[in-house]
């Protein structure tokens, strides 16, 4: 669980990053997807170490 939150917390920066600089919900639906795509992986890598879901705003 230590090397998970290490890990998450070096992550903060992208993907705040991210999410000021991306437009997720974009009108190409190829790209909407792909983007939508990259989100639930990052969603994904608590699987098994926490439930994000618990979370405000997951």
């Amino acid at each position: 669980v230590n090397e998970f939150l290490e890990t998450v917390v070096a992550l903060v920066p992208s993907i705040n990053a991210f999410f000021d600089k991306v437009l997720v919900m974009a009108e190409d639906e190829r790209v909407k997807q792909n983007r939508l795509a990259l989100v639930g992986q990052i969603a994904n890598l608590s699987k098994g170490l926490a439930d994000l879901s618990k979370l405000e705003g997951f």
